[in-house]
């Protein structure tokens, strides 16, 4: 008798140990966005994570050597994060960015182009009176 696939992300198998470390590396960039980011990156990053990550724990949508790789580098953003003192983020090269499929490109650019936004509302309200 077949069964049926596991729903909603189900910790199952292989995914069910990734999917515990992968709470535990979501409340911890949770946090250093809480530390680190002014408040309108603040809520715009937690949105993208909690995203992020509720994407990747399905197991219909991603194996778990690639939650692991994604796990990897979420790991790698919050040391980032964690060792600057003003967060500036970092570039993406070329070679990063081959790897992205056309849907992650469309978000890269519009993360982009909420961020600059973000950034310009943000240094007019520093900007002294004249």
């Amino acid at each position: 008798q077949a069964q049926s696939p596991p729903r909603g992300g189900a910790a199952t198998g292989a995914m069910a140990l990734p999917l515990q470390q992968g709470a535990t590396v979501l409340r911890h960039l949770l946090r250093l966005h809480k530390e680190k980011l002014p408040p309108a990156m603040k809520g715009m990053g937690d949105a993208y994570l909690k995203k992020e990550f509720r994407l990747h724990r399905n197991p219909l949508k991603c194996t778990p050597d690639q939650y692991n790789v994604f796990l990897q580098k979420w790991i790698e953003y919050g040391d980032m994060i964690k060792a600057q003192d003003v967060v500036i983020g970092k570039h993406m090269s070329r070679d990063e960015k081959k790897f992205l499929d056309k849907e992650q490109k469309t978000q890269l650019r519009r993360l982009r182009d909420e961020t600059q936004g973000a950034v310009m509302s943000a240094a007019k309200e520093f900007q002294p009176p004249k």
